[in-house]
């Protein structure tokens, strides 16, 4: 098995991630589920779509994270 690439810049957030990213959130977390909490979010977002990617990420507190969020939350209101 290949070995993850593990993300912590945002410069490394590509747009097929923010894609991956809208696709979480019309999976698992509607609007009407309310806020989304970073670490369940981040968590099924690398389960079900980064590592079969070949990326994950171990820590929750980069540029990385805060640019994935913002795009999540966005997606989420824009769903509403």
């Amino acid at each position: 098995m290949t070995a993850l690439r593990i993300i912590y810049g945002a410069h490394e957030v590509s747009d097929h991630m923010l894609t991956l990213v809208v696709n979480c959130v019309e999976d698992w977390f509607p609007a009407d589920r309310g806020r989304i909490n970073t670490e369940d979010f981040i968590d099924r977002l690398c389960e079900n779509y980064g590592n079969a990617d070949g990326w994950d990420i171990e820590q929750l507190d980069t540029p990385a994270v805060r640019k994935i969020m913002r795009h999540a939350r966005t997606a989420q209101r824009e769903m509403a």
